[in-house]
């Protein structure tokens, strides 16, 4: 390095009259923000937020939205003017000057880190956002095989959506639609500012993460607008002392005329403090990337081999473990912790080599705190990811569901929910689920509760609950969620009678297993006012009468069901119940065979229908209706019993 050289400082400029621009404009920037906000929330509906991510859509899918048009705007001025925006209208460099500027208030000022791992990172990203969407899709529409293991590739079809198309429209009445909420925004603006600025420097997201500074980078070096030379430099190297990009000005003007550095931004401070007025911006020759190879041997890197690999390691675990977290860790924020954590860690790891622990205990507790939340959550991931496998594999698979495979995905799915620190909505979905297909009823039904604590009651979700508790024996619990969903129900529009009738028959239900025939009556009588002849209460009804006794009267409410609905095949089960108790047992073997033609796999009706043939003396036919019963259900006693009492009579 030449004498006098900042290289390895923060940088140390004092506030130019440039300097206090850039400020104003990046205030008006987020004041812009602002106010785009409150317009929402005044008008209901507005431009979409202008986010840089959608050009990934535009790339993929073909779909024009703001945030593509805004950066091709910036793109194309980037291309003349050169690279302006970045210092002048991007909200995260704002956020990171800031932060160096109140870091540098308590005497904090890291020194950057020169890696070969770290300056990968944002033109690698750059390739997987920008470049791979297209290379998979050609793959895949070449080789349709490879879609298995790239995905699913849609056809690249130029246009533009509607706001009732979704997440990609000009004009959105959900403002947030696409943006994170506020713990992930908060913990971005953390790590993307205090922690990557206090241990990597000034402005390391931007050259070590950030793809889209990349594509600045690129047009950059083809712009003939630039920070140049107009006269002889005296030497005083105020110019480079004063970047807050660390480029080594005095060097470059000196060799090449202009700034060739892609990493310039354009504060201008430079040319402010230049106390021979020699620099100034204009338009010159570009730069054609001379900055992307200029002088890479004079500078040494900063980091070993052995610490590069170790980085590379730490980076590719935050990737895995962190990318995707609780459904909602953003891909830049995963690369900022990946970035953040090799940096803590080689930064402790040298501090205790150099016996100066004591002197850096806060770069030692940075790395403890990262490398823990990184083992802490590695399991979870593991767990999340593996649950995820599972949901898909039960989702589209054709037939019984295995019950190992539910057995698993509810193990997966508690355990995500007993370590993580975030409970996604889809979880405990997944995991009702998969505990009502296992049979377990009461606990589907609790973990329904956890969910129903609050307001608004969600009907669809209460009534669930109700369903789960009657078939978990608890028709006690069941008719308290239906006594609640019937108050918010009662009083509602005709649209909402269905579900009204419907919570009407539950609860009957639930008082029909606790035994209060008259509470059951009552609820399914009312709906039969509302709309006379609906089958299910017609099966209740009957079913309350046969209780009281009233069999005749129950059996004539089936007579008349059955003549409007001959294909109900549990009217035709429960005539040949009420049948077989009046002893009238020919009638009820009609009716068996009439549910038998309707639903071939009805255990019980198999099982009746035998036990009517045995007492008729039709043992053969009886047998071969006690082995199929059997071989639906080899649980079931029933059959099994009947069948070892038929074959000991026919011995």
């Amino acid at each position: 390095m030449e004498p006098g050289s900042s290289r390895g400082k923060l940088n140390s400029a004092a506030h130019t009259r440039r300097t206090r621009w850039r400020a104003g404009v990046l205030i008006v920037v987020q004041l812009l923000m602002v106010a785009h906000y409150v317009h929402w929330k005044l008008a209901g509906k507005t431009l979409a937020p202008l986010e840089l991510n959608e050009v990934m859509h535009t790339i993929e899918l073909g779909v024009v939205t703001a945030g593509f048009l805004f950066m091709s705007a910036a793109l194309l001025a980037t291309l003349v003017f050169g690279r302006f925006f970045c210092g002048w209208g991007c909200h995260i460099l704002a956020l990171q000057d800031l932060c160096a500027a109140l870091l540098g208030r308590f005497g904090l000022k890291p020194k950057p880190i020169r890696s070969r791992l770290l300056l990968a990172i944002a033109p690698i990203t750059a390739l997987y956002m920008f470049v791979w969407p297209t290379v998979a899709r050609l793959i895949v529409h070449a080789y349709p095989s490879t879609e298995a293991i790239l995905g699913p590739r849609p056809d690249f079809q130029l246009r533009v959506l509607a706001d009732g198309e979704g997440w990609a429209s000009f004009v959105t009445t959900d403002y947030a639609r696409n943006l994170p909420g506020p713990v992930i925004a908060i913990m971005t603006f953390l790590v993307a500012g205090f922690v990557i600025v206090w241990l990597l420097g000034s402005r390391s997201f931007c050259g070590n993460v950030c793809p889209y500074g990349v594509l600045f980078r690129v047009a950059d070096g083809l712009s003939p607008g630039r920070i140049a030379i107009k006269g002889d430099c005296l030497g005083c190297n105020a110019c480079t002392r004063t970047c807050s990009s660390g480029i080594q000005v005095r060097d470059e003007v000196n060799r090449f005329g202009r700034v060739v550095d892609p990493r310039c931004l354009k504060d201008m401070d430079c040319v402010d403090v230049c106390s021979g007025r020699v620099l100034a911006w204009r338009f010159t020759k570009p730069a054609f990337f001379r900055g992307w190879r200029k002088g890479r041997s004079r500078i040494p890197w900063d980091l070993t081999l052995g610490e590069e690999a170790l980085a590379l390691l730490l980076v590719l675990s935050s990737l895995v473990v962190y990318r995707g977290l609780y459904r909602v860790v953003p891909f830049f924020l995963t690369l900022a912790l990946g970035a953040s954590t090799a940096a803590a860690v080689i930064l402790a790891l040298r501090s205790w080599r150099s016996q100066e622990l004591q002197r850096n205990r806060g770069r030692v507790v940075a790395a403890v705190l990262a490398v823990g939340l990184l083992a802490y959550h590695a399991p979870v991931r593991w767990h999340e990811a593996m649950g995820d496998r599972l949901v898909e594999r039960i989702r589209t698979r054709e037939g019984p569901v295995a019950r190992a495979d539910l057995i698993a995905l509810v193990n997966h799915l508690k355990a995500r929910r007993r370590w993580g620190w975030v409970h996604p909505p889809d979880i405990d979905v997944s995991l009702t689920d998969a505990l009502r297909r296992l049979g377990r009823h009461a606990a589907a039904a609790q973990l329904m509760e956890e969910r129903l604590d609050g307001s608004p009651l969600p009907t669809a979700l209460a009534f669930d609950c109700a369903r789960a508790w009657l078939l978990a024996g608890r028709p006690d619990r069941a008719e308290t969620w239906a006594d609640r969903i019937l108050e918010v129900l009662e009083g509602r529009d005709v649209h909402a009678r269905e579900e009204l009738w419907t919570t009407l028959e539950l609860r009957a239900d639930a008082h029909l297993r606790q035994g209060h025939l008259d509470g059951a009556e009552r609820d399914l009588r009312r709906v039969a006012e509302e709309e006379p002849g609906r089958p299910s209460v017609e099966l209740a009804i009957s079913q309350i009468d046969a209780e009281k006794g009233h069999l005749d009267k129950a059996i004539r409410r089936l007579d008349v069901l059955v003549r409007r609905h001959p294909d109900l095949a549990s009217a035709h089960y429960n005539r040949g119940v009420l049948l077989a108790a009046q002893g009238n047992k020919a009638a009820a073997i009609q009716a068996y065979r009439r549910t038998l033609a309707l639903t071939p796999a009805d255990g019980d009706a198999l099982n009746n229908l035998g036990l009517l043939l045995m007492d008729s003396g039709r043992l053969g036919e009886a047998e071969l209706l006690f082995r199929k019963a059997l071989a639906l259900n080899p649980g079931d006693p029933r059959p099994a019993r009947n069948l070892t009492v038929l074959l000991r009579n026919l011995h």
